[in-house]
């Protein structure tokens, strides 16, 4: 095992990618550089939605199970030394362009890290997808500052990378490993032809995700299983194949941090993809 630590850096490469447009900061080398990042905030941590109530006529309360919420990021970013006021117009209509495109559909926020040389050595390259949550504010006279509200539906950051497993046939496993700290939702990608009843296991945590008994999957044919969405498709997502899955019996496996045994039983084989994952 080879966990990667994390924590929120001002100096970090940070990257916004959408519309076909990057923006970049703290690179100066990069052609799509904007700026230098003078805060960030959001990164250290997603909101909490508690669940509580208060003890009537008494001190204190009663609490349930808390949770992640989604994830507010905010940037202020100086639009340093423009060489001229075109140069500063042309970054800020670039980084415009990118934050626009992340209205109706997500965009890509990534970064390296401060000590980042060697992928997968010293580091991981991580990722969330982001939406436009405020408009841009700009603020100064030559040297711009602008401030950027993005947000990201998931709690969790992730690797840039998307992991994928050998192929794990029907009766054999696999240690497969999530180098972060929080469980990773991983996409089963399970094709036929199935025998029996299908049974995707990590045997590290004991849960387990069960195709109803008497579905099998025909030879070549492939189903896409995502744990996120808890849901099933053939390729491409166009026909649903959820009432092929065993509620009552699915306790829906994820990659909890470091290694994690998975098998199939059933028949055919099964790829696992997923991707590092922090808190």
């Amino acid at each position: 095992m080879s966990y990667f630590p994390y924590a929120q850096e001002l100096g970090a490469r940070y990257t916004l990618t959408g519309g076909g447009v990057s923006a970049v900061f703290n690179d100066q080398s990069s052609p799509d550089y904007i700026g230098l990042v003078r805060e960030v905030g959001g990164l250290d941590g997603a909101e909490v939605r508690e669940s509580a109530d208060d003890i009537v006529e008494g001190d204190g309360g009663r609490h349930g199970a808390f949770y992640f919420g989604r994830r507010p990021i905010t940037f202020t970013v100086m639009v340093l030394n423009p060489a001229s006021a075109l140069d500063r117009a042309t970054r800020l209509d670039k980084l415009r362009r990118v934050c626009t495109a992340g209205l109706r559909a997500d965009i890509s926020l990534s970064w390296i890290p401060t000590w980042g040389t060697t992928p997968d050595v010293n580091y991981v390259a991580m990722y969330t997808p982001v939406r436009l949550q405020q408009p841009l504010r700009e603020q100064g006279n030559w040297q711009k500052t602008v401030s950027i509200s993005l947000v990201s539906e998931f709690a969790p950051l992730f690797s840039n990378a998307l992991r994928s497993s050998p192929s794990i046939a029907s009766g054999a496993s696999a240690v497969l490993e999530n180098k972060g700290s929080f469980p990773a939702a991983p996409v089963f990608r399970v094709t036929g032809a199935t025998t029996a009843q299908t049974v995707i296991t990590n045997t590290t945590t004991g849960k387990v995700l069960k195709l109803v008994t008497g579905y099998v999957i025909p030879a070549g044919q492939l189903r896409v299983i995502d744990v996120v969405n808890q849901s099933m498709t053939d390729t491409g997502g166009v026909a649903n194949y959820n009432d092929k899955i065993d509620w009552s019996a699915s306790t829906w496996p994820t990659l909890a941090s470091g290694n994690n045994t998975f098998s199939l039983t059933g028949g055919g084989s099964l790829v696992v993809e997923w991707r590092d994952t922090w808190a």
